[in-house]
Parts: structure tokens; C-alpha cells; sequence
């Protein structure tokens, strides 16, 4: 982790907290950096300690920043709970001893024990990271044409799956070809089936008390690029996130996403990755992001 990169983390700590009400500036108390050499070593565990630390206490009235960038992965899922048949990651330093960290603890330690009242913004700069935290509801942008379907990715619906059905396959009679469009219409039946009883699941498990707000780099199958700025390697999506929050603190959840999706896109670079925006329960994505509180 460079120095830059962290400076850009704490420029987010120094935002939220100017903006979001705790104290006129951040307190040390308050923050833990975990990129310190010291922290490095068991660095898994000392994410997983830090992330019980973060909500450990804390009741209505709470404002909570979680801010990640590093390596995201996937692994296998067995328990049959996610949609696309894959966890997501994160790895610490350590992970190739110690394991990465999945997608189930991060919403046990961090979503879970968060009270009605509290709230949380979760920034996470990593590879397949739409759904690292387990939320249950992603942002749709309708106001877009460019973004309509920008929170999935594109299969070609019921045509794509049927035509990736049929590669491959010689058909020698009309029997063979009614054979294979009854097999294709019970696996879409399947399909369909199984991905909305998740999807269910997920919004009956998952859901939050509290309000809770991720931005993520990437869509689940993309992955999240480095780049430069400034002569420092950073985050593209970390960076992103800085510089239109900077510019324009009083705006939309859904302004900014489109704000950072514009600038990976239309900048210099033309980033792939499409930034996502994933919620613990269903609010109102066109209300004012930035809740500005005078402190005595």
C-alpha cells in the first residue's frame, strides 16, 4: 500500500467526519489505520479483530466509515445462498497462510450487529466486490440510458443461456433438435427458479438495521484496476471517490455513483470497471448523501 493510497483513505475519513456529523475533525481514538507495519503482521486477524472493534458499542445516532483497497477474490460457495455461485474475498497480506476472508464474515462482523439508527459507508476498492458485504439490494439506474443494466453482467438473457446450451451440439433429427429445446427450457426453468429463491433468501437474511451504503469498485465477475495519479499508484475507484466527494460533497447517492462511473469512463485512462452501489435495505438512493450537522 502506498503512501499516496493511504492518504487518500484518510482524505476519505477527513470527509466523512467533516461531513457526517461525529466531530468538527477526526480523532485518533476513532480511526484505526491497519496499512501501519505493525498491524501487517497477522494481518487477517488483525482485520477480523479491528472489524468487531469498529462496531463493537454502538447504538442510534452512529456514523461508521469502513474503507478497503486492496486484493478482492472468489472462491466456491457450498452453501447454495449465492446467486452467482461464488463467494467473495478479500486478502490480507497473510492470506495464502492464513485465508482470505469471506463475504459471510464480513457481513457477520460488520452488517449484523449494527442497530436500527446506526449507520455505515462501506468503500471497497477491490476486485469482485459488488457483493462483499452479502447486501441484498444493488442500485439500478434508470435515469441513465448508458447505465441502465451497468449492475449486472451482460449473458444475453434467455437467448445468450439458450445459444451457450446449443454450442457445440449436432442435431440429426427433429427429434434430437424438440430433445434439446425441452432441455433448455427445464434448465431456464431451473435457473430462473434458483436464482430468485436466492435472491429471496438473501433480502429475508440480510437485510439491515441499520442503514447501510456501499460503493464498490467493480461488478462481482470484473476485477478493479490500479492505476497512477500523481506520480503515486492508487486505487482508480478510491480515486474516484475522493475527487468527486471533494468537488461536490452535497450530492446523491445515486449523483455520485453516476459521478465516479463518468470519470473512470470519460477520463484519460477509460477504465472498464463499473462501480456499484449496494444497500443493507431499500431507501431512498435520490436523498442528499452528506448529512450535515453542526457540532457544538
Amino acid at each position: 500500500i502506498t503512501s499516496f493510497l493511504i492518504e487518500l483513505a484518510m482524505s476519505c475519513l477527513c470527509l466523512f467526519f467533516h461531513f457526517f456529523i461525529l466531530l468538527p475533525t477526526p480523532s485518533p481514538c476513532l480511526i484505526r489505520v491497519l496499512s501501519h507495519p505493525h498491524m501487517r503482521v497477522r494481518a487477517q486477524a488483525n482485520i477480523e479483530q479491528s472489524l468487531d472493534w469498529l462496531t463493537r458499542g454502538v447504538g442510534a445516532g452512529y456514523s461508521l466509515l469502513l474503507h478497503y483497497s486492496g486484493h478482492g477474490g472468489q472462491e466456491v460457495d457450498t452453501s447454495g445462498r449465492e446467486e452467482d455461485g461464488m463467494n467473495e474475498t478479500i486478502l490480507p497480506v497473510d492470506w495464502r497462510a492464513a485465508g482470505m476472508i469471506v463475504d459471510d464474515v464480513l457481513h457477520d462482523k460488520v452488517i449484523r450487529p449494527l442497530p436500527a439508527g446506526c449507520r455505515l459507508t462501506a468503500v471497497f476498492d477491490s476486485c469482485h466486490s459488488q457483493s462483499v458485504l452479502d447486501l441484498p439490494w444493488i442500485y439500478r439506474d434508470r435515469e441513465h440510458d448508458e447505465y441502465r443494466t451497468a449492475h449486472k453482467m451482460d449473458t444475453g438473457g434467455f437467448v445468450g443461456r439458450a445459444a451457450q446450451e446449443m454450442a457445440g451440439k449436432k442435431l440429426s433429427s427433429v427429434s434430437a433438435l424438440a430433445s434439446l429445446a425441452t432441455g433448455i427450457l427445464a434448465h431456464e426453468v431451473v435457473y430462473l427458479g434458483t436464482k430468485h429463491a436466492r435472491r429471496t433468501l438473501s433480502e429475508l437474511e440480510n437485510c439491515s438495521l441499520g442503514d447501510v451504503f456501499q460503493l464498490s469498485g467493480c461488478r462481482d465477475e470484473q476485477t478493479s484496476a490500479d492505476t497512477t495519479m500523481g506520480g503515486e499508484a492508487t486505487g482508480a475507484m478510491s480515486y474516484a471517490f475522493v475527487t468527486c466527494l471533494s468537488e461536490k460533497p452535497n450530492q446523491t447517492w445515486s449523483e455520485l455513483l453516476f459521478n465516479m462511473r463518468k470519470l473512470l469512463h470519460e477520463g484519460p485512462k477509460k477504465f472498464k470497471q463499473v462501480p456499484q452501489l449496494s444497500t443493507g435495505r431499500q431507501v431512498d438512493l435520490t436523498t442528499t448523501m452528506v448529512e450535515v450537522v453542526t457540532t457544538e
